[in-house]
């Protein structure tokens, strides 16, 4: 199992600078139109800004699928409230607290429902087909219809290869701090429990420390090997206290040449006290380290921010997706698990195993092949300030060395 540890691990405990002044962003983000952006480079997809969304064709339930628990429209996801649009000001989060331990059937309460419907014993039915052509275990959903398959099987399988070490325990601590936390800027939003257009612009920390309420800029830093150290010493800063007045320091790969950021979401919105952000399919997010570090792209992405003090689980953040087999075995040859290998072939057996649903949500429910996992994870978010960009690392694919 130490193919799977060293994979997961460096996707999971993660370490991600050129001098930017981020009031750039301020004229960016004013420029914005209804739409998601996505700037090109580094394989970053092209988005129509203002496209219309593509309907999702009616789902046949099969045998065995509840039919209450399918859900019309993006499954999972309500749409927009029907009031009126009105501005408020920025807003800048952190995400931080990273949850990784789903055991004891936690997972059945972190995500949503991806492919809208419930499969429940006593007669679960595939909503695809396994690509090996075998019949495998089905995973059966969770509360609501949740499809969380990284949580109830992937992690757990994982741990117990850790011998010993917490592996959840490992994340949380990076994500404490500040290390490849994701950065959420926030604008448009007035603050009530409900708003139709809210815009989002996504970016991912290289590192963070802890500031003072009265800065109006980060204090004097040195960076070295992807982290902050107090000046002419070894001492690193200090960790975020995530009081509201930590600074996080942004990856220049999330931005233009010019400034502008790469991830730009400007039909988002706030519905019952909850931030529904939908991105592009595979963007790119980087985790990187002084050493190795691994790329993961995501389809169906899905964000909510419990935003408003109205919401029961007001201050949690989840973020959700189908994440492609092919895609995962990709981004593992950035940690020396190559094609033709032996760990490469068991990983590729387990990963076809588990995979729940297709990639494309247009296939649900179709008779087309599993090709990705469902997976799902929980933050905790925080106010923060923006410092200046800082270079982080590109992992190198080793396959090739």
């Amino acid at each position: 199992m130490l193919w799977v540890v060293r994979l997961l691990l460096l996707l999971l405990t993660v370490s991600a600078c050129s001098v930017f002044d981020p009031s750039l962003l301020d004229d960016a983000i004013a420029d914005a139109e209804v739409g998601v952006e996505v700037g090109p480079g580094d394989g970053a997809p092209e988005a129509e800004v203002g496209a219309p969304e593509v309907a999702v064709p009616e789902m046949r339930v099969p045998p065995g699928i509840d039919p209450s628990c399918s859900i019309s429209g993006s499954e999972g996801v309500p749409g927009p409230p029907d009031v009126e649009n009105t501005d408020g000001d920025e807003i800048i989060l952190g995400l931080h607290e990273l949850v990784l331990d789903q055991d004891r059937d936690r997972w059945k309460e972190i995500g949503r429902n991806i492919d809208g419907v419930c499969t429940l014993f006593p007669d679960p039915v595939r909503i695809c087909e396994p690509v090996t052509g075998e019949e495998t275990d089905i995973q059966v959903d969770g509360e609501r219809g949740i499809d969380n398959v990284v949580g109830a099987s992937l992690i757990d399988a994982i741990q117990l290869a850790l011998s010993g070490e917490d592996l959840a325990d490992i994340a949380e601590t990076s994500s404490e701090n500040g290390t490849g936390s994701l950065i959420l800027r926030i604008n448009g939003y007035n603050g009530q429990a409900n708003d139709p257009l809210v815009e989002v612009v996504q970016a991912q920390s290289v590192f963070g420390f802890a500031g003072e309420a009265d800065e109006s800029e980060p204090a004097a830093y040195e960076e070295r090997g992807f982290d902050a150290f107090v000046p002419g010493t070894e001492d690193r800063m200090p960790f975020p206290r995530w009081d509201g007045n930590d600074w996080l320091f942004p990856r220049d790969d999330n931005f233009r040449a010019d400034g502008s950021p790469r991830v730009r979401v400007t039909n988002a919105y706030v519905r019952d006290g909850a931030l529904y952000v939908r991105f592009i399919d595979n963007i790119p997010f980087n985790f990187a380290s002084t050493v190795r570090g691994i790329t993961v792209r995501m389809t169906d992405v899905v964000l909510v921010v419990n935003i408003h003090e109205s919401h029961a689980d007001f201050g949690a953040v989840e973020l959700s997706g189908r994440w492609q087999v092919a895609e995962l075995l990709d981004a593992a040859r950035t940690v020396n698990i190559c094609p033709g290998s032996f760990e490469f072939d068991i990983l590729e057996r387990r990963l076809r195993e588990l995979a729940d649903l297709p990639a494309n949500p247009l296939d649900d429910g179709m008779a087309t092949s599993c090709d990705a996992l469902s997976i799902a994870v929980r933050y905790t978010f925080t106010p923060v300030r923006l410092g200046p960009i800082s270079e982080g690392g590109v992992p190198p694919d080793t396959c090739d060395e």
